[in-house]
Protein backbone atom coordinates (compact mmCIF):
# COMPACT_ATOMS: atom_id res chain seq x y z
CA UNK A 1 0.00 0.00 0.00
CA UNK A 2 1.42 3.40 -0.93
CA UNK A 3 0.98 6.35 1.39
CA UNK A 4 1.35 9.94 0.33
CA UNK A 5 1.99 12.89 2.61
CA UNK A 6 -0.05 15.99 2.05
CA UNK A 7 1.18 19.29 3.51
CA UNK A 8 -1.24 20.83 5.98
CA UNK A 9 -2.06 24.50 5.77
CA UNK A 10 -3.32 26.27 8.86
CA UNK A 11 -6.98 25.68 8.01
CA UNK A 12 -6.37 21.97 7.51
CA UNK A 13 -4.41 21.78 10.75
CA UNK A 14 -7.27 23.48 12.60
CA UNK A 15 -9.70 21.01 11.07
CA UNK A 16 -7.49 18.11 12.15
CA UNK A 17 -7.27 19.32 15.75
CA UNK A 18 -11.02 19.86 16.00
CA UNK A 19 -11.70 16.44 14.49
CA UNK A 20 -9.40 14.80 17.02
CA UNK A 21 -11.18 16.62 19.83
CA UNK A 22 -14.48 15.37 18.44
CA UNK A 23 -13.26 11.81 18.91
CA UNK A 24 -11.76 12.06 22.37
CA UNK A 25 -12.94 15.13 24.29
CA UNK A 26 -16.68 14.80 24.81
CA UNK A 27 -17.83 16.18 28.15
CA UNK A 28 -20.34 13.80 29.75
CA UNK A 29 -23.23 15.87 30.97
CA UNK A 30 -26.72 14.75 32.05
CA UNK A 31 -29.06 14.24 29.12
CA UNK A 32 -31.65 16.93 28.55
CA UNK A 33 -35.27 16.14 27.79
CA UNK A 34 -35.96 16.43 24.07
CA UNK A 35 -38.77 18.81 23.19
CA UNK A 36 -41.91 16.90 22.30
CA UNK A 37 -44.11 19.60 20.79
CA UNK A 38 -44.93 19.42 17.09
CA UNK A 39 -42.74 21.77 15.07
CA UNK A 40 -43.65 22.90 11.57
CA UNK A 41 -41.26 24.43 9.07
CA UNK A 42 -41.90 25.80 5.59
CA UNK A 43 -39.99 23.91 2.95
CA UNK A 44 -36.56 22.23 2.94
CA UNK A 45 -33.23 24.09 2.95
CA UNK A 46 -30.82 22.85 0.27
CA UNK A 47 -27.05 23.46 0.26
CA UNK A 48 -24.84 22.52 -2.69
CA UNK A 49 -21.20 21.72 -1.94
CA UNK A 50 -18.57 21.79 -4.70
CA UNK A 51 -17.47 18.31 -5.75
CA UNK A 52 -13.76 17.63 -5.52
CA UNK A 53 -12.96 19.81 -2.50
CA UNK A 54 -11.70 17.02 -0.23
CA UNK A 55 -8.55 17.71 1.78
CA UNK A 56 -6.34 14.63 2.04
CA UNK A 57 -7.05 11.60 -0.16
CA UNK A 58 -9.07 12.85 -3.12
CA UNK A 59 -10.07 9.28 -4.01
CA UNK A 60 -12.31 8.90 -0.94
CA UNK A 61 -15.13 10.44 -2.90
CA UNK A 62 -17.80 8.77 -0.75
CA UNK A 63 -17.18 11.47 1.89
CA UNK A 64 -17.09 14.25 -0.74
CA UNK A 65 -20.28 16.19 -0.04
CA UNK A 66 -22.29 17.36 -3.04
CA UNK A 67 -25.81 18.18 -1.81
CA UNK A 68 -27.36 18.47 1.65
CA UNK A 69 -31.04 19.05 2.43
CA UNK A 70 -32.43 19.85 5.87
CA UNK A 71 -36.18 19.83 6.44
CA UNK A 72 -38.72 19.36 9.22
CA UNK A 73 -41.98 17.48 9.06
CA UNK A 74 -44.34 16.88 12.00
CA UNK A 75 -41.66 17.25 14.64
CA UNK A 76 -38.99 15.25 12.81
CA UNK A 77 -35.85 16.81 11.35
CA UNK A 78 -34.64 15.14 8.16
CA UNK A 79 -31.05 15.56 6.98
CA UNK A 80 -30.57 14.16 3.46
CA UNK A 81 -26.97 13.97 2.28
CA UNK A 82 -25.58 13.12 -1.16
CA UNK A 83 -21.91 12.42 -1.82
CA UNK A 84 -19.85 12.05 -4.98
CA UNK A 85 -19.80 8.23 -5.09
CA UNK A 86 -21.59 5.29 -3.42
CA UNK A 87 -20.68 4.39 0.14
CA UNK A 88 -18.51 1.26 0.41
CA UNK A 89 -20.10 -1.83 1.89
CA UNK A 90 -19.79 -1.93 5.67
CA UNK A 91 -17.85 -5.18 5.30
CA UNK A 92 -15.11 -3.18 3.55
CA UNK A 93 -14.62 -0.94 6.59
CA UNK A 94 -12.76 -3.07 9.19
CA UNK A 95 -10.51 -0.70 11.14
CA UNK A 96 -11.77 2.23 9.09
CA UNK A 97 -14.42 4.84 9.81
CA UNK A 98 -15.65 8.24 8.75
CA UNK A 99 -17.75 10.84 10.50
CA UNK A 100 -20.50 13.07 9.17
CA UNK A 101 -21.18 16.04 11.41
CA UNK A 102 -24.13 18.40 11.57
CA UNK A 103 -22.83 21.63 13.11
CA UNK A 104 -25.50 23.73 14.84
CA UNK A 105 -24.75 27.43 15.17
CA UNK A 106 -26.28 30.32 17.10
CA UNK A 107 -25.46 32.84 14.36
CA UNK A 108 -23.84 33.01 10.94
CA UNK A 109 -20.59 34.36 12.39
CA UNK A 110 -19.76 31.22 14.34
CA UNK A 111 -17.01 28.99 12.96
CA UNK A 112 -18.17 25.34 12.86
CA UNK A 113 -14.56 24.29 13.58
CA UNK A 114 -14.25 26.39 16.73
CA UNK A 115 -13.29 23.92 19.52
CA UNK A 116 -15.58 25.85 21.86
CA UNK A 117 -18.54 24.57 19.81
CA UNK A 118 -17.85 20.85 20.22
CA UNK A 119 -21.14 20.42 22.06
CA UNK A 120 -23.11 22.10 19.28
CA UNK A 121 -23.12 19.25 16.80
CA UNK A 122 -24.64 15.89 16.02
CA UNK A 123 -22.08 13.33 14.87
CA UNK A 124 -22.77 10.17 12.89
CA UNK A 125 -20.13 7.50 12.18
CA UNK A 126 -19.83 5.00 9.32
CA UNK A 127 -17.79 1.86 10.05
CA UNK A 128 -17.95 -1.92 9.73
CA UNK A 129 -21.10 -1.70 11.88
CA UNK A 130 -22.78 0.58 9.34
CA UNK A 131 -24.14 4.04 10.20
CA UNK A 132 -24.73 5.00 13.83
CA UNK A 133 -25.08 8.19 15.90
CA UNK A 134 -22.14 8.60 18.28
CA UNK A 135 -22.69 11.99 19.90
CA UNK A 136 -25.59 14.41 20.15
CA UNK A 137 -24.96 17.93 21.40
CA UNK A 138 -24.04 17.88 25.11
CA UNK A 139 -25.86 14.69 25.93
CA UNK A 140 -24.22 11.84 27.83
CA UNK A 141 -23.00 9.28 25.26
CA UNK A 142 -24.85 6.57 27.14
CA UNK A 143 -28.15 8.30 26.37
CA UNK A 144 -27.65 8.54 22.60
CA UNK A 145 -29.26 5.15 22.03
CA UNK A 146 -32.40 6.38 23.79
CA UNK A 147 -33.01 9.15 21.25
CA UNK A 148 -35.22 8.05 18.32
CA UNK A 149 -32.98 8.28 15.26
CA UNK A 150 -33.56 6.58 11.92
CA UNK A 151 -30.79 6.24 9.34
CA UNK A 152 -31.31 4.94 5.80
CA UNK A 153 -28.62 4.71 3.14
CA UNK A 154 -28.69 3.75 -0.53
CA UNK A 155 -25.98 4.24 -3.13
CA UNK A 156 -24.46 7.67 -2.68
CA UNK A 157 -27.15 9.08 -0.38
CA UNK A 158 -27.92 8.79 3.32
CA UNK A 159 -30.84 10.17 5.31
CA UNK A 160 -30.90 10.92 9.03
CA UNK A 161 -34.17 11.49 10.90
CA UNK A 162 -34.19 12.72 14.48
CA UNK A 163 -36.37 14.82 16.82
CA UNK A 164 -36.62 18.41 15.60
CA UNK A 165 -36.45 19.61 19.18
CA UNK A 166 -32.72 18.95 19.10
CA UNK A 167 -32.12 21.86 16.70
CA UNK A 168 -34.87 24.32 17.57
CA UNK A 169 -32.70 26.66 19.67
CA UNK A 170 -30.20 27.27 16.87
CA UNK A 171 -30.38 29.59 13.87
CA UNK A 172 -27.78 28.23 11.42
CA UNK A 173 -26.23 24.93 10.40
CA UNK A 174 -23.39 23.40 8.41
CA UNK A 175 -22.21 19.87 7.55
CA UNK A 176 -18.72 18.37 7.29
CA UNK A 177 -17.08 14.93 7.01
CA UNK A 178 -13.80 13.56 8.40
CA UNK A 179 -11.79 10.37 8.85
CA UNK A 180 -10.00 11.66 11.97
CA UNK A 181 -11.51 8.94 14.15
CA UNK A 182 -9.54 6.34 12.17
CA UNK A 183 -6.03 7.68 12.88
CA UNK A 184 -4.28 4.71 11.23
CA UNK A 185 -6.13 5.37 7.97
CA UNK A 186 -3.83 7.95 6.47
CA UNK A 187 -3.91 10.55 5.21
CA UNK A 188 -6.54 12.31 7.30
CA UNK A 189 -9.26 13.25 4.82
CA UNK A 190 -12.09 15.70 5.32
CA UNK A 191 -14.70 17.73 3.50
CA UNK A 192 -14.62 21.23 5.02
CA UNK A 193 -17.84 22.53 6.58
CA UNK A 194 -20.44 23.84 4.19
CA UNK A 195 -21.26 27.55 4.56
CA UNK A 196 -23.29 28.49 7.63
CA UNK A 197 -26.88 28.44 6.38
CA UNK A 198 -29.97 29.86 8.07
CA UNK A 199 -32.58 27.49 9.41
CA UNK A 200 -36.05 28.61 8.27
CA UNK A 201 -38.31 29.91 10.98
CA UNK A 202 -39.99 27.23 13.08
CA UNK A 203 -43.73 27.59 13.52
CA UNK A 204 -44.66 25.82 16.76
CA UNK A 205 -48.28 26.93 16.42
CA UNK A 206 -49.41 25.70 13.00
CA UNK A 207 -52.94 26.99 13.67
Amino acid sequence: MRFSIHPLNMKSFATFMVAVLLCFAWTRLPADETATETLQRAGPVVVQDPQGNLHGDSERTWIDLTSITLSISSGTAILDVEVASPFPAASQMPGLSADLMLHLLSDSGQDPLDPALLQQLIRFNYSKEGWAPVSILDKDPSSVSLIPIRITSHGNSVSFQFPAGLIQEYSHWAVSTSTACAPKWRPLTHNPPTPATALPEIDDDPN
